[in-house]
């Protein structure tokens, strides 16, 4: 098949996992139902402590494609103030025999800002965002 012919590469999710600080492990794939309140101390739900998150945007597209120059753009921001915390962009390298590629990045010192997180491809109209609410309180 040939690069022009191959399906359409496409952001298929974002996933969001705490880094536990006393441990070193990550927690498994944050979801809505998750109390993400004091994180950076430790909850019940997440007895270590966090103020690290690693963000894994999941892409998909034709097994083994790759094409010199596709990136993927997570753009952070706060969601109460809409300010840009981060811009992160990374290569896409060449995709599994799934078809899958896994972006990862790492954002320093979250844990009390709720993060709004829009995942993009350059030079297309794709794009998928998804929140993470932090909170914290005394």
């Amino acid at each position: 098949m040939s690069a022009s012919a191959a399906p359409p590469l496409h952001i298929e999710a974002i996933q969001a996992r705490l880094y536990f600080n006393h441990t070193g492990t990550f927690s498994d794939p944050l979801s809505a139902k998750d109390v993400l309140r004091n994180v950076i101390i430790g909850t019940p739900d997440f007895p270590s402590p966090s103020s690290s998150t690693l963000v894994d945007v999941l892409l998909r597209g034709d097994s083994g494609d790759f094409r010199p120059g596709r990136v993927v753009t997570l753009t952070v921001t706060a969601s109460s103030s809409h300010k840009v915390i981060a811009t992160l962009k990374q290569d896409v390298g060449v995709l599994g025999a799934d078809g899958q590629y896994h972006a990862a990045f790492w954002l320093p010192g979250t844990g009390c800002t709720s993060l709004h997180l829009d995942a993009s491809l350059a030079d297309t109209r794709e794009h998928v965002d998804a929140e993470i609410p932090f909170q914290c309180a005394e």
